[in-house]
């Protein structure tokens, strides 16, 4: 609405000025923190954290060690579980194999513990060694050279060699014309092989007749 205005001040300029406020101060606190460093090497003094805000900081409570035949024990400090009001404690005890103990205490009395054993670590595969199961080469020999023996063959013997060497040579012969035969040959065997791998019908017996000796009658049978 043309003429509206808010009462006091503008929202939108309230929201500005407020972070430029925050800015300011942000710049103001880093340099003062410059400041207290600066003066603090001048000193001689330990260096101080960079905001006021930050100097007090809790010491951090340090593990107890004990020393037993397995090395050496750790003992953490006792933590608070938040949201307990105090009431739940948490206490590690860990060990020099990397197994822990966990200790729960309520209202100062312990009331659960549990143990985390170490990490398994994972079993390393030996890698085969090729140049072990290699097998050695055998080095080239000289062929050994023995006297050629004469065979001597006796007449039987002669004629089946002979009965042999005839047939091998037919079935050269009938190879070499099978290769060799016309395309009108060819195509008439390879319907005859087409043909030959069709299953038959088989037929159903024909039926005969009998006398029958009660009657006298004929009777055919399947």
């Amino acid at each position: 609405m043309k003429g509206f205005e808010y009462p006091g001040k503008s929202p939108v300029k309230s929201a500005g000025a407020d972070a430029l406020a925050m800015s300011k101060a942000r710049l103001n606190n880093q340099e003062h923190g410059r400041q207290v460093n600066a003066q603090a090497k001048a000193d001689n003094q330990p260096n101080l954290k960079k905001s006021p805000f930050l100097q007090k900081q809790k010491k951090r409570r340090k593990d107890i060690k004990v020393d037993n035949s397995d090395g050496t024990t750790r003992v953490k400090p006792v933590k608070t579980v938040k949201g307990s009001d105090g009431r739940v404690q948490v206490q590690q005890i860990k060990y020099a194999d990397g197994s822990s103990h966990f200790n729960r205490y309520e209202d100062g009395k312990m009331v659960d513990q549990n143990f985390m054993p170490k990490k398994m670590r994972k079993k390393r595969i030996k890698k085969i060694r090729t140049k072990r199961n290699t097998p050695k080469l055998i080095k080239p020999l000289p062929m050994p050279d023995f006297p050629e023996q004469e065979v001597v063959l006796d007449a039987e013997d002669q004629a089946e060699y002979d009965r042999r060497e005839e047939l091998a040579n037919k079935k050269k012969a009938a190879a070499e014309r099978k290769k060799n035969r016309p395309v009108t040959k060819k195509v008439t065997d390879a319907v005859k092989n087409v043909v030959s791998k069709i299953p038959k019908i088989k037929r159903r017996p024909r039926g005969r007749t009998v006398k029958n000796l009660v009657t006298g009658k004929n009777n055919k049978l399947r």
